[in-house]
């Protein structure tokens, strides 16, 4: 676990530094390297996640930072899954010829049957929960069977955050945060971060992020520790609106239109109640068809109609309708749960549910 650094700090938060050079002698040396106000949070979100951490500009660039350097002689196996973003840039990546990409459904993760053809020096990537259908992984089986056959296996763990699960000490290798998310959890910045145990590794990636220029400006990384600050706290919120959330759907909708991490009708429910400390703030719902999710969601009050995820305020989308998820079931709604009184946000489900006969 890293030592939060303290020599710059002459207050409860650390300076920006605004500085693209620095004075012979002094520990940085130029401003694409690093940093004093990145290396502030480069520690913290080390120390919560047990290992070394590299932040970048955003969640893609981290991303970025592991599929865009494969080698030729790699293979990338990327869970179908997957987010669309991470999906999109491996796809182009392939179409281009600079990476060897194969999907692996959810199946074929549960099963490790992908592992047939693997060789040692092959990436897995995968997410658990899953976006948008929060399928639960069993990422200590997982990462085992990979490490039996050579694979560096790499898990985007943006939806649980590291307040609610911790990869590295499940076998992981590397672990990616979209810092945009419940990390910073105002809707105001973007931010990434990958983290790993090995020091050589975490050169690599500190190497990667200085050559390909994907680095994050210190007031962003201002702004992100801000909000790091109060992420127990708002996790803590946020699952609790979710969790209330689930029990009233789970009410008037059958078992397998909801998906939740700590669904009790869910096959994965014991998995996620073992490597979760909790059930996370999303939460998909499956509605008949389009017209019928669109209903629902045009009905909400308090719930603001965009993308992404993790703010302090709920937020609802229609999946289906976001770039690289056509394949999407066109009813999936994704809310995304935030601090907000569970009175009010009850309240606007009901009214929501009601309006559309449900």
């Amino acid at each position: 676990m890293t030592k939060v650094r303290r020599e710059y700090l002459h207050g409860p938060n650390p300076p920006i530094s605004l500085n693209s050079t620095y004075y012979k002698g002094q520990r940085s040396v130029y401003g694409r390297e690093t940093n004093p106000t990145w290396e502030y949070l480069e520690d913290e979100i080390g120390a919560l996640e047990g290992g070394l951490c590299t932040v970048f500009a955003s969640g893609m660039g981290a991303i970025a930072s592991i599929v865009a350097t494969l080698s030729a002689s790699q293979h990338l196996y990327l869970a179908s899954d997957a987010y669309n973003g991470t999906r999109r840039l491996s796809e182009y990546l392939a179409r281009a010829g600079r990476v060897a990409m194969t999907y692996v459904t959810p199946e074929e993760i549960r099963e490790a049957s992908f592992l047939k053809g693997a060789k040692k020096g092959d990436l897995f990537f995968f997410e658990s929960p899953s976006n948008p259908e929060l399928n639960i992984y069993d990422i200590f089986e997982i990462a085992s069977a990979c490490k039996k056959s050579g694979l560096m296996v790499v898990i985007d763990n943006t939806f649980a955050t590291p307040i609610l699960q911790n990869p590295l000490s499940l076998g992981v290798d590397v672990v990616v945060h979209s810092l945009t998310k419940a990390i910073s959890g105002h809707s105001d910045v973007l931010g990434g971060a990958v983290v790993v145990r090995d020091e050589n590794l975490h050169d690599d990636f500190r190497l990667r992020r200085s050559l390909l220029g994907a680095i994050p400006s210190s007031q962003d990384v201002f702004l992100i520790l801000r909000g790091l600050k109060t992420l127990e706290l708002r996790m803590g919120r946020a699952t609790e609106n979710a969790t209330k959330a689930f029990e009233l759907f789970h009410e008037r909708m059958s078992s397998s239109s909801l998906h939740y991490p700590f669904h009790p009708d869910s096959p994965e429910f014991k998995v996620a109640k073992a490597q979760m400390k909790g059930g996370g703030a999303m939460l998909s719902v499956v509605f008949d068809g389009a017209t019928q999710a669109d209903g629902f969601i045009e009905a909400l009050k308090v719930f603001h109609k965009a993308t992404s995820l993790g703010g302090v305020e709920s937020l609802v989308e229609r999946r289906a309708l976001r770039d690289g998820e056509e394949n999407t079931h066109p009813g999936l709604v994704r809310l995304s749960f935030g601090i907000e009184h569970w009175n009010d946000l009850e309240r606007d489900l009901i009214e929501a549910l009601n309006s559309i006969g449900l």
